[in-house]
């Protein structure tokens, strides 16, 4: 990641807005830092600039809000969420593709025994990745197992979701490719995203969190999980989620 030497640091500021880099010639930075302070996030952070240099960069606001503020930096990593999606998953197995390893075009029962005699079947890799498989948009699949093989028999049972090729968005298409990846790679996701994808970029400071804390210092994005409560259900809430 880019950093910019010619942004000052001016620690303090507004008590709503906390510490604060901003380059004083940052209009960005000035919008930004003016959306935080009008409660719609409680830090931000941002690099503009290409290969050769940096136009502007700044950090305001704060990290984490809860139990304590914790002032926000330049550095701090952020959560990707489901930019894992094109950045990790569909790119891994796009390059596995063009080694001839895994096909995109297999189709999913092919590769998962258990979703042969479901609707999903014959649907491919690529309709998968595509959000094109029929999958429903996402499922609480921690609640019926931890394996592999627990989400695999959870998916096979799912009702096939609008009409053929019609593109609904699905994490559940995204589990299974990851899990063909790692089959056809012979490692972990996130051991792949690493070896063929950050580290000859030079990001160093992008991947999996997993359970390592190498990103302890990632900005919260949520308090509570209470929406994804919500859509697991009362079986979540009963089973203490």
């Amino acid at each position: 990641a880019a950093r910019s030497g010619a942004c000052d640091s001016r620690q303090g500021g507004d008590r709503e807005l906390g510490p604060r880099v901003i380059d004083a010639d940052d209009p960005l930075g000035a919008f930004l830092s003016g959306e935080v302070r009008r409660g719609a996030m409680p830090g931000v952070a941002w690099w503009v600039g290409d290969v050769h240099e940096t136009i502007a960069s700044g950090a305001a606001g704060h990290a984490t809000i809860e139990p304590d503020r914790t002032p926000l930096t330049k550095d701090a990593p952020f959560d990707l969420a489901s930019l894992t999606k094109p950045l990790a998953t569909a790119l891994l197995a796009t390059i596995l593709d063009r080694e001839r390893r895994l096909s995109l075009e297999t189709p999913l029962g092919a590769i998962f025994p258990g979703l042969r005699a479901s609707p999903f079947g014959g649907v491919t890799l690529r309709d998968a990745a595509a959000h094109r498989a029929g999958f429903p948009a996402w499922l609480p699949l921690y609640l019926v197992g931890t394996t592999r093989d627990a989400y695999v028999t959870a998916i096979a049972a799912c009702e096939r979701q609008g009409a053929s090729g019609e593109t609904i968005y699905s994490d559940l298409g995204y589990i299974l490719l990851g899990f063909a990846v790692e089959t056809a790679a012979g490692a972990p996701l996130d051991r792949l995203f690493a070896e063929r994808i950050a580290h000859p970029l030079g990001l160093n400071r992008c991947g999996f969190a997993g359970r390592t804390g190498v990103f302890g210092d990632a900005a919260a994005t949520e308090c509570g999980g209470f929406h994804e409560k919500e859509l697991a259900g009362p079986t979540a809430r009963a089973d203490g989620f």
